[in-house]
Formats: structure tokens, C-alpha cells, sequence
């Protein structure tokens, strides 16, 4: 079962990468940037350690030296903040246009689906798919793969140049590591799962909003403001009380992270003093490691903040990937030709047609010929299948059994497009998109 799910997961990571693709140089030249950072990153305490060590070491101030390794430091620090500036910028409006593609396939996508597929989909969640989880689709794409980039050379760099240093101080510095990182996933979880309901509460609120606002002339024709607003107070402090649990977990994070980290300081410095005290560490060392905590700890951050960004970027790029591979049961067959010059004849032939399997059928066996020019009107009580018989003609909902013909060609053999441009329709529900006149009956 674990390999299943295992498997599951990287095939959805392997639907990410063609989004890659088209922007691979500007990919590359980010974790490019994104390394030279790094390495600068490392080498400052370095250079701090020989200006300590070599230049101030026994008391004696060479001006040569002091001034060589003060502009190396500087040179260093302008390199690593112009190479954060790349990052920042272009890493950022990479991820921004694969945000753009992939909110492009899912809007075209979603134009492709049936009218059933919106029979029971609230608005509002499908809007918070579009906008919300792609912003965190976003912040995966470009964040997770340089931060996870960057923290893996640093740890290597780190690890590799203090062992050189001593190796007593450096085994007991990553020692520590695995413990802090353990904490911090305890409540990186918890603050994970509470997300979650705060994720999905906001789904309810947005979707309530869109409800109350489009039928916001039956709520005043009914005067029922004081019944949606009550209803909207309620979800509000649900939200509310999501919002201050996820602040108490991400209090106590804050403090316990903080609290390991500054006992890391502290056992670093008497456990060095007392190399120190031995002659097997110097003074300026010791500096160096303490320097190196400081990498360290932002790095362990940088890697907890990499399982939260990691698993809000999947969950949004699974939502993706949900609707992606919603059948578009409506389509153009292979061999569907232009609907033109049509006289007019329309026949349902014992046409049936259920919403699903499971519910009873609408229309059952249904034959009617309307000839050219007949005006024809379907009269039933509410639930008859009146609108269900009209909305098989352009093909919202396919038939079940039978079939339908304009001028004796089946409407399942002309293309979708020249099929529609050839019925006129007035809804039930008129909708008015925004724009001009123009834009609305063009």
C-alpha cells in the first residue's frame, strides 16, 4: 500500500515537470545564483577566522592583511546579496509564469468539462482552486527546489570545512540537529493539519459569499438579511477559532525552536571553552563554529519550512491534477463534420436520459418531430424534464438512449462548436458577464 501511494505521489510530481520546461535556462540560472549565494554564505566566517587567526592571532595587527581580508569580506557579502537579488526577482517571476500556465491549462480545462460536472460543484471551491492553491502551487515551484538546493549545500559545506576544524565539537554540533528538526516537524504538523481546516473553511466562506451575492435579490425580496448574516457570523468565528489554535501551535514553535537553538549556542560555547581550556581548540575556532550555528539553525528553518511549503504546494498541485483528469464525457467525435446551411427539422428518436446511473430516468423513450418553421411549446409541471429535453439539443448533457437530429444528421456528428452557433438560447437564469452590451450578445 505505501508503494502505491509512494508511486501516486511522484507521478503527480512528474505531471510538474513540463511546466518546467519552457523555463529551464531561467530554472537553471536561478539555482545557479542560488549556489553562488550559498557558497558566499559559507566562506564569510571563514574569512572572519583568518582575519581572527592570522591577522589579530598573537596581538600583532598587519595592515596588509587586515585590509586584504576586510575588502575580500565585502566583495563577498556585495556578491551574495546581488545574487539574492537574482534569486528574489527572476526566481520569483519564473514561478509566477508557470503559475500562469497552469491556471491557463485549468481554465480552459474547466470551459471543456460537461455542464454536469457543475451540477454539484460549488463555485466558490472551484474559485479558491484557481487562486489560492495556485499561489501555493507557486510558492512550491520556485521556492522548494532552490531552498532545498541551498540547504543541501550548506549542510555538505558546513559539515566538510568543521571537520577539518575539530572533529569532537563538529560531531556534537550535528548531533543536535536531528533533535531540533524533530521538534520543529512536531509542531510544523500540527500547524500543517490546522491549515488544513483553515484552508477549508475559508473554501465554506468564499463559497457562502458567492451564494449570498448572487442570490442577493431573493435575500432582500425576502428580508431575510438578519438569517445570512447570522449564518455568516457563525462561519466567521469558526474561522476565528481555527486562526487562534494555528497561533498557539505557532507560538509554541517559536518559542521551543528558539529555546533549542540558544541552548545549542550555549553548549557549543562550554563545550568549546573546555577545548580551549585543553589546548585543542582556539579561541578564534570557536568563534568560527559559533558563526556557523547561526547557517545552521537558518538552514534547519529553511528545510521545516520546506515540509510545510512542500506539503501545501502538493496538496494544491493534487487539486490540480484532480480536475485535470475530470472526464470531459462532451466531446467532438473523430469523424465530426461542420453543422451548415440548415433548413431547420429536428427529431427526437426514443431518446432517455437519466443524470446518473443511480438516479431515475428524466426522459424515457421520448419521440417528437418538429418540422421547419413550427413553433413548438413543452408544457409540465416543475421536474417534468422540460429544460433536460431542450438542453440535449446543443448537447449540455448527452442522451442516455436514442438520439437526436437536425435536418437527419445526429447531433453527435457535427462538431460542438458549429452545433451551438446554430441554436439560439435564452436561459432561465439570465447572466450578464461583465463588459459592454456588445460584449454580452456578440
Amino acid at each position: 500500500m505505501k508503494k502505491t501511494q509512494k508511486k501516486s505521489k511522484f507521478d503527480t510530481l512528474k505531471r510538474l515537470i513540463p511546466f518546467y520546461k519552457p523555463y529551464k535556462w531561467e530554472f537553471a540560472l536561478d539555482l545557479f545564483f542560488a549556489l553562488i549565494m550559498s557558497i558566499c554564505a559559507l566562506i564569510f566566517p571563514i574569512l572572519v577566522r583568518r582575519l581572527l587567526y592570522d591577522v589579530l592571532g598573537d596581538g600583532n595587527v598587519v595592515l596588509s592583511s587586515l585590509l586584504w581580508i576586510s575588502a575580500a569580506i565585502l566583495g563577498i557579502k556585495i556578491l551574495e546579496y546581488a545574487a539574492k537579488y537574482f534569486v528574489t526577482t527572476v526566481g520569483h517571476v519564473t514561478g509566477s509564469k508557470i503559475e500562469t500556465d497552469i491556471r491557463m491549462s485549468l481554465f480552459e480545462k474547466l470551459l471543456r468539462l460537461p455542464n454536469s460536472f457543475f451540477d454539484d460543484r460549488k463555485v466558490g471551491d472551484l474559485m479558491s482552486r484557481l487562486t489560492t492553491d495556485l499561489f501555493d502551487i507557486t510558492e512550491f515551484c520556485h521556492h522548494c527546489p532552490e531552498e532545498l538546493f541551498i540547504a543541501a549545500v550548506k549542510l555538505v559545506g558546513i559539515f566538510c570545512y568543521l571537520i577539518t576544524v575539530n572533529v569532537p565539537l563538529t560531531i556534537l554540533l550535528f548531533a543536535a540537529m536531528p533533535f531540533i528538526i524533530w521538534f520543529s516537524m512536531i509542531f510544523n504538523r500540527k500547524m500543517r493539519n490546522n491549515w488544513r481546516l483553515n484552508r477549508a473553511k475559508i473554501s465554506e466562506i468564499n463559497s457562502h459569499i458567492e451564494n449570498s451575492l448572487s442570490g442577493i435579490r431573493v435575500i432582500k425580496s425576502f428580508a431575510t438579511e438578519a438569517e445570512e448574516t447570522e449564518k455568516f457570523l457563525t462561519d466567521n468565528h469558526e474561522f476565528v477559532e481555527i486562526k487562534k489554535k494555528n497561533y498557539r501551535f505557532m507560538g509554541g514553535f517559536q518559542s521551543v525552536t528558539g529555546l533549542l537553538s540558544n541552548l545549542l549556542y550555549v553548549v557549543t560555547a562550554v563545550f568549546g571553552a573546555v577545548l580551549i581550556g585543553r589546548g585543542e581548540l582556539k579561541t578564534e575556532d570557536l568563534i568560527t563554529y559559533l558563526l556557523y550555528i547561526n547557517t545552521l539553525l537558518t538552514t534547519i528553518n529553511t528545510l521545516v519550512n520546506f515540509s510545510e511549503q512542500f506539503q501545501q504546494g502538493f496538496s494544491g498541485f493534487s487539486r490540480y491534477c484532480d480536475l485535470m483528469d475530470e472526464p470531459e464525457t462532451i466531446f467532438d467525435s473523430p469523424c465530426a463534420t461542420e453543422l451548415t446551411d440548415i433548413s431547420g427539422n429536428i427529431d427526437y428518436e426514443n431518446v432517455t436520459f437519466s443524470y446518473s446511473a443511480a438516479v431515475e430516468k428524466v426522459l424515457s423513450d421520448v419521440t417528437l418531430n418538429i418540422k421547419k418553421g413550427q413553433n413548438v411549446a413543452i408544457v409540465g409541471p416543475s421536474g417534468a424534464g422540460k429544460t433536460t429535453l431542450v438542453n440535449l439539443l446543443p448537447r449540455f448533457y448527452d442522451t442516455t438512449g436514442g438520439n437526436i437530429f437536425i435536418d437527419g444528421i445526429n447531433v453527435k456528428d457535427v462538431t460542438l462548436k458549429s452545433l451551438r452557433k446554430n441554436i439560439g438560447v435564452v436561459q432561465q437564469d439570465v447572466y450578464i458577464f461583465n463588459g459592454t452590451i456588445r460584449d454580452n450578445i456578440a
